[in-house]
C-alpha cells in the first residue's frame, strides 16, 4: 500500500511540473470605424459644464457645438450627470465664437464664448422656438462632423 502510494505521489508531482507551451499571441490592429471620432483636440485648454433643465434637473444627451469660426468647431455631449467638456485652443478663439447647446423639446440656447465661464452652469429653458426630436436628432448626428 505503500508503495501505491508512494507512486501516486511520484506520478502527481512529476505531472504537476509538466508544461504545456501555449500558442503565441497575435496582435492585430482593427482600424476605428468612426474615424471622426478620433481626431486630435483641438487644443490644450478645456471649457466643463453642467447642462441642467429650468427645474434643476441635469440634462443626459444634449447636443453640444463650439463654433470657433466658420470652418471650425468642435462636439461635445452632455453625460448621465449633465456634464460635458471641450477641449479648444485659446489661440484661434474670435469674438464670433459661441457655445450652441441643445436637447428636444427646449429651445437652442447660444452662448457667446467669452460669456462662458469654466465650471459653469447652462440652463436650458422652453422659450421661443421649441427643437422637435426631429431637428434635435439631425443637430446630435451632424455635429459629429465638426472639423478640428
Amino acid at each position: 500500500m505503500r508503495t501505491f502510494i508512494l507512486f501516486f505521489i511520484i506520478a502527481l508531482s512529476y505531472s504537476c511540473k509538466t508544461k504545456i507551451n501555449p500558442p503565441s499571441i497575435k496582435v492585430i490592429e482593427i482600424p476605428d470605424p468612426n474615424p471622426h471620432t478620433s481626431k486630435v483636440p483641438l487644443g490644450n485648454n478645456s471649457i466643463k459644464a453642467v447642462v441642467k433643465y429650468f427645474n434643476g434637473k441635469n440634462v443626459t444627451l444634449a447636443a453640444i457645438k463650439l463654433v470657433v469660426n466658420d470652418t471650425t468647431c468642435v462636439n461635445s455631449y452632455s453625460n448621465f450627470d449633465g456634464q460635458f467638456s471641450i477641449l479648444y485652443d485659446k489661440e484661434i478663439i474670435n469674438t464670433e465664437s459661441h457655445l450652441v447647446v441643445v436637447f428636444k423639446g427646449y429651445s437652442k440656447k447660444i452662448i457667446p464664448f467669452t460669456d462662458i465661464e469654466k465650471d459653469s452652469v447652462i440652463t436650458l429653458n422652453k422659450s421661443g422656438e421649441l427643437l422637435t426630436e426631429t431637428e434635435y436628432h439631425y443637430f446630435f448626428d451632424n455635429i459629429r462632423s465638426c472639423t478640428q
